[in-house]
């Protein structure tokens, strides 16, 4: 009986870890990073690659000048967590935020470079 309950639960694991991934894909990132719950930064920098790949240049500029309220805001409690993590973020977002603002970056150039953000907001570990 034990054999046969070792078995199901070494089959129902993966199953159920994909389900929950699947349904809050950030999960893991959330209870990795040290950081903290990160998904309110997350969503802005989501939408603000959908205004992109919609071609809204003026509405994704407004919208990533949200994210960078909001990054500037708990700058000084996400640094005292975890400095380096920080700074990799710190960083990336410098990035994003040019990109976006730049008159002549390409909408390839902003799609990579908010995909790369949001990556690292979803794993900050990385």
């Amino acid at each position: 009986m034990k054999k046969l309950l070792m078995t199901l639960a070494l089959f129902a694991a993966p199953t159920v870890a994909s389900t929950v991934m699947a349904v809050q894909p950030s999960l893991a990132a959330t209870t990795i990073s040290k950081l903290g719950d990160l998904t309110d930064m997350q969503k802005i920098v989501a939408d603000t690659l959908a205004l992109v790949e919609a071609g809204k240049t003026a509405e994704a500029e407004l919208r990533i000048a949200d994210y960078e309220k909001a990054w500037d805001a708990n700058e000084s409690k996400l640094r005292k967590l975890d400095t380096e993590t920080w700074r990799k973020l710190d960083d990336m977002s410098d990035v994003a935020l040019s990109t976006v603002r730049y008159p002549t970056s390409t909408t390839d150039e902003k799609k990579k470079d908010l995909s790369d953000l949001i990556r690292l907001l979803d794993n900050p570990m990385l």
